[in-house]
Protein backbone atom coordinates (compact mmCIF):
# COMPACT_ATOMS: atom_id res chain seq x y z
CA UNK A 1 0.00 0.00 0.00
CA UNK A 2 1.35 3.41 -0.98
CA UNK A 3 0.42 5.98 1.70
CA UNK A 4 1.01 8.85 -0.71
CA UNK A 5 -1.85 7.70 -2.91
CA UNK A 6 -4.91 9.62 -1.76
CA UNK A 7 -8.18 7.73 -2.19
CA UNK A 8 -10.29 9.23 -4.98
CA UNK A 9 -13.41 7.21 -4.19
CA UNK A 10 -16.36 8.07 -1.94
CA UNK A 11 -14.44 6.99 1.15
CA UNK A 12 -13.97 3.80 3.10
CA UNK A 13 -14.92 1.94 6.25
CA UNK A 14 -11.82 0.11 7.45
CA UNK A 15 -11.41 -3.02 9.55
CA UNK A 16 -7.87 -2.77 10.91
CA UNK A 17 -5.77 -5.54 12.42
CA UNK A 18 -3.19 -8.24 11.89
CA UNK A 19 -6.00 -10.80 11.49
CA UNK A 20 -3.94 -13.97 11.95
CA UNK A 21 -6.47 -16.78 11.77
CA UNK A 22 -9.38 -14.49 10.79
CA UNK A 23 -11.23 -15.90 13.81
CA UNK A 24 -14.67 -14.92 15.16
CA UNK A 25 -13.28 -11.80 16.82
CA UNK A 26 -11.77 -10.67 13.54
CA UNK A 27 -14.95 -11.53 11.69
CA UNK A 28 -16.90 -9.22 14.01
CA UNK A 29 -14.62 -6.35 12.90
CA UNK A 30 -15.15 -7.23 9.24
CA UNK A 31 -18.92 -7.41 9.60
CA UNK A 32 -19.07 -4.08 11.42
CA UNK A 33 -16.97 -2.37 8.73
CA UNK A 34 -19.28 -3.82 6.09
CA UNK A 35 -22.34 -2.52 7.96
CA UNK A 36 -20.86 0.98 8.16
CA UNK A 37 -19.87 0.88 4.49
CA UNK A 38 -23.35 -0.16 3.38
CA UNK A 39 -25.08 2.43 5.59
CA UNK A 40 -22.91 5.33 4.44
CA UNK A 41 -22.31 4.25 0.82
CA UNK A 42 -18.62 3.59 1.37
CA UNK A 43 -16.18 0.86 0.34
CA UNK A 44 -15.33 -1.76 2.95
CA UNK A 45 -11.59 -2.31 3.36
CA UNK A 46 -9.56 -4.76 5.43
CA UNK A 47 -6.20 -3.20 6.28
CA UNK A 48 -3.57 -5.63 7.52
CA UNK A 49 0.17 -6.31 7.60
CA UNK A 50 2.39 -8.84 5.86
CA UNK A 51 4.53 -9.73 8.91
CA UNK A 52 3.99 -9.67 12.64
CA UNK A 53 5.93 -6.83 14.32
CA UNK A 54 7.68 -9.37 16.55
CA UNK A 55 9.24 -10.97 13.48
CA UNK A 56 10.67 -7.66 12.28
CA UNK A 57 11.60 -6.05 15.58
CA UNK A 58 12.03 -8.92 17.98
CA UNK A 59 14.76 -10.76 16.09
CA UNK A 60 12.86 -14.02 16.46
CA UNK A 61 13.51 -15.22 12.93
CA UNK A 62 10.68 -16.35 10.64
CA UNK A 63 7.42 -17.06 12.48
CA UNK A 64 4.68 -19.52 11.67
CA UNK A 65 1.12 -18.29 11.32
CA UNK A 66 -2.42 -19.61 11.55
CA UNK A 67 -2.96 -18.00 8.17
CA UNK A 68 0.13 -17.11 6.13
CA UNK A 69 -0.35 -13.93 4.10
CA UNK A 70 -1.88 -15.39 0.94
CA UNK A 71 -4.35 -17.49 2.92
CA UNK A 72 -5.22 -14.53 5.13
CA UNK A 73 -5.94 -12.28 2.16
CA UNK A 74 -8.12 -14.95 0.57
CA UNK A 75 -10.12 -15.33 3.78
CA UNK A 76 -10.61 -11.58 4.21
CA UNK A 77 -12.06 -11.45 0.72
CA UNK A 78 -14.15 -14.56 1.31
CA UNK A 79 -15.72 -12.87 4.35
CA UNK A 80 -17.00 -10.11 2.11
CA UNK A 81 -14.47 -7.28 2.23
CA UNK A 82 -14.51 -5.28 -1.00
CA UNK A 83 -10.82 -4.43 -0.74
CA UNK A 84 -7.87 -5.89 1.11
CA UNK A 85 -4.82 -3.68 1.61
CA UNK A 86 -1.54 -5.04 2.98
CA UNK A 87 1.06 -2.80 4.61
CA UNK A 88 4.63 -4.16 4.48
CA UNK A 89 5.77 -4.08 8.10
CA UNK A 90 9.36 -2.84 8.05
CA UNK A 91 11.69 -1.33 10.61
CA UNK A 92 11.09 2.05 8.91
CA UNK A 93 7.32 1.67 9.17
CA UNK A 94 7.72 0.88 12.87
CA UNK A 95 9.18 4.37 13.48
CA UNK A 96 5.93 6.13 12.52
CA UNK A 97 4.05 7.86 15.30
CA UNK A 98 0.42 7.02 15.88
CA UNK A 99 -0.67 10.29 14.29
CA UNK A 100 1.52 9.70 11.24
CA UNK A 101 -0.03 6.27 10.77
CA UNK A 102 -3.56 7.65 11.01
CA UNK A 103 -2.90 10.53 8.61
CA UNK A 104 -0.77 8.78 5.98
CA UNK A 105 -2.43 5.36 5.86
CA UNK A 106 -6.01 5.82 6.98
CA UNK A 107 -6.96 9.40 6.08
CA UNK A 108 -4.81 10.08 3.02
CA UNK A 109 -4.14 6.54 1.86
CA UNK A 110 -7.64 5.14 2.15
CA UNK A 111 -9.91 8.13 2.59
CA UNK A 112 -11.22 6.40 5.69
CA UNK A 113 -14.32 7.77 7.38
CA UNK A 114 -14.67 4.89 9.81
CA UNK A 115 -12.13 2.49 11.31
CA UNK A 116 -12.99 -0.55 13.42
CA UNK A 117 -10.48 -2.31 15.70
CA UNK A 118 -10.37 -4.76 18.57
CA UNK A 119 -9.59 -3.82 22.16
CA UNK A 120 -6.02 -5.14 22.06
CA UNK A 121 -4.95 -3.28 18.91
CA UNK A 122 -1.82 -1.16 19.41
CA UNK A 123 0.04 1.01 16.92
CA UNK A 124 2.61 3.77 16.57
CA UNK A 125 6.28 3.80 17.46
CA UNK A 126 6.91 1.40 20.33
CA UNK A 127 3.20 0.42 20.38
CA UNK A 128 2.66 3.74 22.16
CA UNK A 129 -0.96 4.13 21.03
CA UNK A 130 -3.88 1.96 22.00
CA UNK A 131 -7.15 1.29 20.25
CA UNK A 132 -8.91 4.06 22.18
CA UNK A 133 -6.35 6.60 20.89
CA UNK A 134 -7.74 6.17 17.38
CA UNK A 135 -10.79 8.15 18.42
CA UNK A 136 -8.88 11.29 19.43
CA UNK A 137 -6.30 11.01 16.65
CA UNK A 138 -8.91 10.58 13.93
CA UNK A 139 -11.44 13.17 15.11
CA UNK A 140 -9.70 16.24 13.53
CA UNK A 141 -9.82 14.48 10.15
CA UNK A 142 -13.44 13.37 10.27
CA UNK A 143 -12.43 9.79 11.00
CA UNK A 144 -14.66 7.96 13.45
CA UNK A 145 -13.16 5.02 15.31
CA UNK A 146 -15.00 2.12 16.93
CA UNK A 147 -13.44 -0.31 19.39
CA UNK A 148 -15.39 -3.56 19.57
CA UNK A 149 -15.78 -5.74 22.63
CA UNK A 150 -14.01 -9.07 22.76
CA UNK A 151 -15.78 -12.20 21.51
CA UNK A 152 -16.08 -15.22 23.80
CA UNK A 153 -16.78 -18.86 23.05
CA UNK A 154 -17.77 -21.13 25.95
CA UNK A 155 -16.55 -18.44 28.32
CA UNK A 156 -13.09 -18.20 26.75
CA UNK A 157 -11.85 -15.08 25.00
CA UNK A 158 -11.31 -15.65 21.30
CA UNK A 159 -7.82 -14.66 20.16
CA UNK A 160 -5.13 -15.82 17.78
CA UNK A 161 -3.10 -16.94 20.78
CA UNK A 162 -6.00 -19.05 22.09
CA UNK A 163 -6.52 -20.67 18.68
CA UNK A 164 -2.81 -21.38 18.40
CA UNK A 165 -2.70 -22.95 21.86
CA UNK A 166 -5.70 -25.14 21.05
CA UNK A 167 -4.02 -26.47 17.92
CA UNK A 168 -0.69 -27.08 19.64
CA UNK A 169 -2.47 -29.26 22.19
CA UNK A 170 -4.51 -31.10 19.57
CA UNK A 171 -7.82 -29.47 20.54
CA UNK A 172 -8.93 -28.89 16.96
CA UNK A 173 -12.63 -28.77 17.90
CA UNK A 174 -11.90 -25.80 20.20
CA UNK A 175 -9.99 -24.13 17.37
CA UNK A 176 -12.96 -24.81 15.08
CA UNK A 177 -15.31 -23.08 17.53
CA UNK A 178 -13.09 -20.01 17.77
CA UNK A 179 -12.45 -19.77 14.04
CA UNK A 180 -16.06 -20.41 13.06
CA UNK A 181 -14.77 -23.01 10.60
CA UNK A 182 -12.40 -25.99 10.75
CA UNK A 183 -8.69 -25.23 10.75
CA UNK A 184 -7.29 -26.07 7.32
CA UNK A 185 -3.98 -27.19 5.88
CA UNK A 186 -3.21 -26.59 2.22
CA UNK A 187 -0.53 -28.69 0.59
CA UNK A 188 0.69 -30.41 -2.53
CA UNK A 189 0.99 -34.17 -2.75
CA UNK A 190 4.58 -35.36 -3.12
CA UNK A 191 6.09 -38.80 -3.46
CA UNK A 192 6.69 -40.76 -0.26
CA UNK A 193 8.19 -44.10 0.74
CA UNK A 194 5.02 -46.09 0.20
CA UNK A 195 4.86 -47.20 3.82
CA UNK A 196 1.11 -46.69 4.06
CA UNK A 197 0.45 -48.75 0.97
CA UNK A 198 2.48 -51.65 2.37
CA UNK A 199 0.29 -51.53 5.48
CA UNK A 200 -2.87 -51.66 3.37
CA UNK A 201 -3.70 -47.97 3.83
CA UNK A 202 -2.16 -45.92 1.01
CA UNK A 203 -1.45 -42.34 1.95
CA UNK A 204 -0.80 -39.06 0.17
CA UNK A 205 2.23 -37.20 1.57
CA UNK A 206 1.79 -33.44 1.72
CA UNK A 207 4.17 -30.53 1.77
CA UNK A 208 2.79 -27.33 3.27
CA UNK A 209 4.05 -23.78 3.67
CA UNK A 210 6.87 -23.51 6.19
CA UNK A 211 4.98 -20.46 7.48
CA UNK A 212 1.91 -22.53 8.43
CA UNK A 213 1.30 -23.58 12.03
CA UNK A 214 0.89 -27.34 12.29
CA UNK A 215 -1.16 -28.98 15.05
CA UNK A 216 0.06 -31.36 17.74
CA UNK A 217 1.43 -34.66 16.49
CA UNK A 218 -1.18 -37.36 16.12
CA UNK A 219 -3.98 -38.74 13.98
CA UNK A 220 -6.94 -36.61 12.91
CA UNK A 221 -10.26 -37.08 11.18
CA UNK A 222 -10.27 -34.68 8.23
CA UNK A 223 -12.25 -33.67 5.21
CA UNK A 224 -10.12 -33.71 2.05
CA UNK A 225 -10.80 -31.46 -0.95
CA UNK A 226 -9.17 -31.13 -4.34
CA UNK A 227 -10.73 -29.78 -7.50
CA UNK A 228 -14.42 -30.65 -7.23
CA UNK A 229 -13.70 -33.74 -5.13
CA UNK A 230 -14.51 -34.00 -1.43
CA UNK A 231 -13.79 -37.07 0.70
CA UNK A 232 -13.16 -38.09 4.29
CA UNK A 233 -9.72 -39.01 5.49
CA UNK A 234 -7.41 -39.95 8.35
CA UNK A 235 -4.44 -37.60 8.67
CA UNK A 236 -1.25 -38.61 10.43
CA UNK A 237 1.24 -35.93 11.47
CA UNK A 238 4.46 -37.07 13.07
CA UNK A 239 7.68 -38.99 12.53
CA UNK A 240 6.22 -42.54 12.18
CA UNK A 241 8.17 -43.90 15.19
CA UNK A 242 7.07 -47.51 14.58
CA UNK A 243 8.39 -47.53 11.00
CA UNK A 244 11.44 -45.32 10.73
CA UNK A 245 11.19 -42.45 13.21
CA UNK A 246 12.75 -40.18 10.63
CA UNK A 247 11.58 -36.90 9.12
CA UNK A 248 8.28 -35.50 10.30
CA UNK A 249 5.60 -35.89 7.66
CA UNK A 250 1.97 -35.11 6.93
CA UNK A 251 0.22 -38.06 5.31
CA UNK A 252 -3.47 -38.60 4.71
CA UNK A 253 -5.36 -41.79 3.90
CA UNK A 254 -8.38 -40.83 1.78
CA UNK A 255 -11.26 -43.17 2.50
CA UNK A 256 -12.75 -45.13 -0.39
CA UNK A 257 -10.50 -43.46 -2.95
CA UNK A 258 -8.56 -45.26 -5.64
CA UNK A 259 -6.29 -43.26 -7.87
CA UNK A 260 -3.16 -41.18 -8.06
CA UNK A 261 -3.03 -37.86 -6.20
CA UNK A 262 0.58 -36.97 -6.97
CA UNK A 263 0.89 -33.29 -7.83
CA UNK A 264 -2.60 -32.45 -6.63
CA UNK A 265 -3.19 -29.55 -4.25
CA UNK A 266 -5.24 -30.72 -1.28
CA UNK A 267 -7.09 -28.83 1.42
CA UNK A 268 -7.51 -30.70 4.70
CA UNK A 269 -10.10 -29.53 7.23
CA UNK A 270 -9.24 -30.80 10.72
CA UNK A 271 -12.38 -32.08 12.42
CA UNK A 272 -11.33 -34.23 15.37
CA UNK A 273 -8.13 -35.53 16.93
CA UNK A 274 -8.36 -39.31 17.15
CA UNK A 275 -5.22 -40.05 19.16
CA UNK A 276 -1.69 -38.96 19.92
CA UNK A 277 1.28 -40.27 18.00
CA UNK A 278 2.74 -43.37 19.63
CA UNK A 279 5.23 -46.13 18.99
CA UNK A 280 3.66 -49.56 18.54
CA UNK A 281 5.45 -52.81 19.46
CA UNK A 282 5.39 -54.07 15.86
CA UNK A 283 4.01 -53.39 12.40
CA UNK A 284 0.96 -55.62 12.92
CA UNK A 285 -0.08 -53.58 15.94
CA UNK A 286 0.37 -50.41 13.88
CA UNK A 287 -1.77 -51.85 11.09
CA UNK A 288 -4.55 -52.66 13.56
CA UNK A 289 -4.39 -49.17 15.03
CA UNK A 290 -4.67 -47.56 11.61
CA UNK A 291 -7.64 -49.79 10.83
CA UNK A 292 -9.26 -48.61 14.05
CA UNK A 293 -8.51 -44.97 13.14
CA UNK A 294 -10.23 -45.41 9.77
CA UNK A 295 -13.28 -46.98 11.39
CA UNK A 296 -13.50 -44.07 13.82
CA UNK A 297 -13.46 -41.65 10.90
CA UNK A 298 -16.34 -43.58 9.34
CA UNK A 299 -18.27 -43.34 12.60
CA UNK A 300 -17.61 -39.62 12.86
CA UNK A 301 -18.91 -38.96 9.34
CA UNK A 302 -22.35 -39.90 10.63
CA UNK A 303 -22.13 -37.12 13.23
CA UNK A 304 -21.25 -34.42 10.72
CA UNK A 305 -23.33 -33.01 7.92
CA UNK A 306 -22.54 -34.35 4.45
CA UNK A 307 -20.32 -31.32 3.98
CA UNK A 308 -19.11 -29.63 7.15
CA UNK A 309 -17.94 -26.63 5.17
CA UNK A 310 -21.42 -25.64 4.00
Amino acid sequence: MNPSTVSQGPGTAVALGFFDGVHLGHQALLHRAQELAARHHLTSVALTFDLHPREVLGKTGPLVYLTPLEEKVDLLRAYGMERVEVIPFTSQFATLSGREFVVHYLVEGLGARFVVVGQDFAFGRGRSCRASDLKSLGRPYGLQAEVLDEVRVSGQRVSSTAVRQALLTGEVTTAWQMLGRPYTLHGQVVSGRGGGRKLGFPTANLTVSERKLLPARGVYAVQVEWGDQRCWGALNYGCRPTLDGGQWILEVHVLDFEGNLYGQSLTLSLLRRLRRERRFPNVDALRQAIGHDVERVRELTLQFAENVLQ
